[in-house]
């Protein structure tokens, strides 16, 4: 493949990435509206945990450094958790 070809083929993924980060925070809304009705706190401490466990092993399993896809996602996740914050205030 030459590199523009590369390159667009990068480009594609990102876009497939980020619309998969903005389907994962319309989700986190729907939780939001959730959490509210029932009273139920912004932070889940063991299923933050349980998650950042599962992340690193699909990293793992694609041959992906763990350390660095567990800090994009604590980088993620924690903004979604502002802004459920923020919703549910």
């Amino acid at each position: 493949m030459e590199l523009e070809e590369l390159r667009s083929e990068l480009d594609a993924l990102n876009e497939e990435i980020v619309s998969l980060l903005a389907k994962r925070r319309s989700i986190t809304k729907q939780v939001a509206q959730l959490k509210k009705r029932e009273s139920l706190p912004v932070f889940d401490g063991n299923r933050e945990k349980r998650q950042s466990e599962k992340v690193r092993e699909v990293a793992k399993r694609h041959a992906i450094d763990p350390d660095v896809v567990e800090k994009l996602f604590e980088i993620y996740v924690a903004y979604c958790r502002q802004e459920m914050a923020k919703e549910m205030a």
